[in-house]
């Protein structure tokens, strides 16, 4: 018998409507019990420890998003149902902006925990050794102090090089408010994400330390060392370049104008 929002619920109704969604959830839990289990005798305690320490993020991450799902389906299907058809759809717009928003902010903050991280490791671990070698004679990791930008440019203009930074962020944040919310746009929500946590972690370096860590050298072609952040600003405005200059149209990119 097919059940519907707009039918009168009994608890029988009621239970055979939000079953799927109880079983799932029971699944779930399961899942990550056995996962332990796994984990506890095969790799280590360790490991457990990490994967606990772990879980309550992605836990509360995804709470969110079942709030959001759900909670938000069930404001607009009722709105709906209520014959108001335009708050709805306004109701389903505010819903798609927090969910972006929310997945930008999240991308942003990992990949600045990354690069943070990374460099914390190299600080401890690399710090007045004669590095790593990974793949001899083509990468090694080696502490390097870089106190200008790349290719030791401006090196010592920490204020006029934060200044440039911040211009950065702000050129990407106004862009980012700007990007139209349909489907094709999101491979840029997140290419800008990886923009504000690269271009913020070497910030935060500057700030903290007056100088930023890095630590990846490609010694094959003498490239100068570089870090996780740089990595993400670079790769990130070359998809960005391919994308603005031979995938989208000129009028998806109407949203650039200041018209």
């Amino acid at each position: 018998m097919k059940i519907k929002l707009s039918d009168h619920f009994t608890y029988g109704k009621l239970l055979r409507f939000t079953l799927p969604s109880i079983v799932m959830m029971i699944c779930t839990s399961i899942y990550s019990v056995v996962d332990g289990l796994f984990v506890s005798n095969l790799v280590g305690e360790n490991a457990l420890s990490a994967v606990n320490i772990m879980f309550p993020p992605a836990m509360i991450v995804g709470a969110v998003g079942f709030m959001l799902g759900a909670g938000g389906s069930a404001i607009v299907a009722r709105t709906m149902g209520e014959g108001k058809q335009e708050l709805a759809n306004q109701y389903f717009t505010m819903i798609i902006l927090c969910v972006l928003g929310a997945g930008v902010a999240l991308s942003a903050l990992a990949l600045l925990f990354v690069d943070q991280f990374t460099k914390y490791l190299s600080i401890t671990h690399l710090k007045g050794t004669k590095g790593i070698v990974l793949i001899k004679g083509v990468l090694e990791l080696q502490y390097v102090e870089n106190r200008g930008i790349a290719f030791s440019m401006f090196q010592g203009r920490k204020i006029l090089i934060l200044l440039m930074g911040f211009l950065v962020l702000a050129v990407v944040l106004f862009c980012l408010f700007r990007i139209p919310q349909d489907k094709k746009f999101r491979i840029v929500h997140v290419l800008f994400a990886a923009l504000i946590a690269g271009a913020a972690g070497n910030i935060i370096d500057r700030i903290r330390f007056d100088f930023v860590v890095d630590y990846i050298s490609f010694v094959l072609i003498h490239f100068p060392v570089f870090n996780a952040a740089d990595c993400f600003i670079v790769v990130s405005t070359c998809i960005l370049l391919v994308l603005f200059l031979f995938i989208y149209k000129e009028e998806d990119l109407k949203f650039l104008s200041f018209h």
